[in-house]
């Protein structure tokens, strides 16, 4: 039986690939896709989130909502420099992949109601995925923290326990971005799952082939992907010589494959101050309360992880 999703998201090329591995995931079934803003506004994370479903998933009708503008305490910090201008890598302008401006109108802006409403309604616990800035999450754990503990899990891409940052020395960006959200999620008594940068930095797509061969695939699905990664490899969106990290689909990775990943359990705080400790995230001290223990990453088998990515996403589907 698959496990029912939603994702929470601020696509984001990788969150792109992450969405695409979730979509062709038998395992997993994704009742709703909520955006935030955070690698890029709300405005175009949402159209984007709308453009990749019909992409990604044409003849599946999955619900789509809009959620914070803004982190919960913060003006909004986004990351247009790593991902382009619409936040995909510039593909959204080419001939053939074009965004609409239909995709653009009519998504509702109810994304904290219809994450609480998809965990509340389900007979099988919902997990939440998130990409992005854990505003939206936090927001449905205020409004009904009862309906969210019974959520299965909360799956977050997020934070940096031993690796070095990647805002501040110290910082991830999503939790860099509110980190009053993500002490609340990690505070909130549902069981929480963390994907930090600890494993996140150790998987990446270096290779051309990856992208020829989803490029050679006659669906265009798979030349959509295939064009995207090629794109996003480039310097001027990485910085790092054509390496792809691929921070988001390891947080996929983890509902999908448990047992490539080397898990320790941690009750975690995130620093709410400002400079470079701002979003640091850290296992909590004794005397800081009784949180429960988030499992959290620590490790991964990195070579078999990223070939089952690649597989997955090369396939659209089937057990990888």
């Amino acid at each position: 039986m698959s496990i029912p999703v939603v994702i929470d998201t601020d696509p984001g090329v990788d969150d792109a690939l992450a969405l695409a591995l979730a979509l062709a995931s038998p395992e997993l079934s994704v009742r709703a896709v909520t955006t935030v803003a955070g690698n890029v506004d709300l405005t175009t994370g949402t159209a984007n989130a709308g453009y990749l479903l019909r992409i990604l998933a044409p003849s599946t009708a999955i619900r789509l909502a809009q959620g914070c503008a803004k982190p919960l305490a913060r003006e909004l910090v986004t990351a247009e420099e790593v991902h382009g201008s619409d936040g995909l890598a510039g593909i959204t302008g080419h001939e053939r992949w074009r965004r609409s401006r239909a995709e653009t109108r009519d998504i509702p802006a109810d994304a904290v109601d219809a994450i609480v409403e998809e965990v509340e309604a389900s007979p099988e616990p919902v997990t939440v995925i998130a990409l992005g800035p854990l505003t939206n999450v936090a927001a449905a754990v205020r409004r009904d923290p009862a309906a969210m503990r019974r959520a299965g899990a909360i799956v977050v891409m997020g934070g940096s326990l031993h690796a070095r940052g990647n805002v501040t020395p110290h910082a991830e960006f999503n939790f860099y971005v509110d980190p009053e959200a993500a002490d609340v999620v990690l505070a909130s008594g549902v069981p929480v799952v963390v994907t930090p940068l600890d494993v996140t930095h150790q998987l990446a797509v270096s290779d051309e082939t990856v992208e020829s061969r989803l490029a050679s695939l006659a669906d265009s699905r798979g030349a959509f992907l295939g064009e995207l990664i090629r794109r996003a490899r480039a310097e001027q969106f990485t910085g790092r010589g054509g390496k792809l990290l691929l921070h988001d689909p390891a947080a996929v990775g983890t509902l999908l494959w448990p047992e490539l990943f080397t898990m320790e359990s941690h009750p975690l705080t995130v620093d709410g101050g400002d400079g470079d400790l701002r979003g640091a995230m850290r296992s909590a001290a004794v005397d800081e309360g009784s949180r429960m223990a988030a499992q959290v990453a620590v490790d991964v088998a990195a070579d078999a992880v990223v070939s089952r990515i690649v597989e997955r996403l090369v396939a659209g589907g089937g057990p990888g």
